[in-house]
């Protein structure tokens, strides 16, 4: 009758509405890339450019198989009386993914020295996933120091910190993040290092000892999608 109440050791922290709804969440995790997006208008919302970008990425090419059956075979879409777009499907296949989820993006911010007070340069990327991470990627490029290596005619470029870890790292913060959150993934670069980072904890299931070691995607679906 006083509410509801998180035993935490010897004490008991009555839960505000917040705290109770990512409690239960927790306890039944529902995957919000395969949630439906009702609000996603096939065709008017949806980005033939993106999604045939897609497919040439993936290897698939142009077939006699209608779109639709494509779109249901990758498991983005659900088929009743009409198309129904997964949120997996708005975020890789929306025109404007910002319309309907306007904390899947990334933003980039160059600082000067070595504190977050004075920015350079900064960039928002609001497109479909994908086109993100390449944002990003870009953006890393242009702001970290190179090295160059020259042993034959064509010099090497070589960033201070590896590209494969770069993309790794904003692969997984778009993959892993938590979407039911409304904060974004943030790519900073300082002098001395760089930092991304991306709303939520731990996966349920995963703790401190076992990160790293065992794969649990919070959303399998993109997970999928970008594998």
């Amino acid at each position: 009758s006083e509410g509801y109440f998180l035993r935490t050791g010897p004490n008991s922290q009555k839960m505000n509405r917040d705290e109770l709804l990512r409690f239960l969440r927790v306890q039944s995790p529902s995957f919000f890339d395969q949630m439906p997006c009702p609000d996603f208008r096939y065709k008017t919302d949806f980005s033939a450019k993106a999604f045939n970008k897609f497919l040439d990425a993936c290897g698939i090419k142009p077939t006699s198989i209608p779109r639709e059956d494509l779109l249901a075979n990758l498991g983005v879409v659900t088929r009743d009386k009409r198309l129904t777009f997964k949120n997996a499907g708005v975020l890789f296949f929306a025109k404007k993914p910002g319309l309907f989820h306007i904390q899947a993006k990334i933003t980039c911010v160059l600082f000067q020295g070595t504190e977050r007070v004075t920015i350079l340069d900064r960039k928002d990327f609001d497109g479909v996933v994908a086109d993100n991470v390449d944002g990003a990627m870009t953006f890393l490029r242009q702001h970290l120091p190179v090295r160059y290596e020259i042993k034959t005619l064509k010099r090497k470029e070589i960033l201070a910190v590896p590209e494969e870890a770069l993309r790794e790292a904003l692969l997984n913060a778009v993959v892993h993040r938590d979407y039911f959150s409304g904060g974004v993934v943030m790519v900073e670069i300082h002098r001395d290092r760089v930092s991304i980072v991306n709303p939520g904890g731990l996966v349920p299931g995963l703790s401190l000892a076992t990160l790293g070691r065992r794969s649990l995607p919070r959303n399998p679906l993109i997970a999928e999608l970008f594998f």
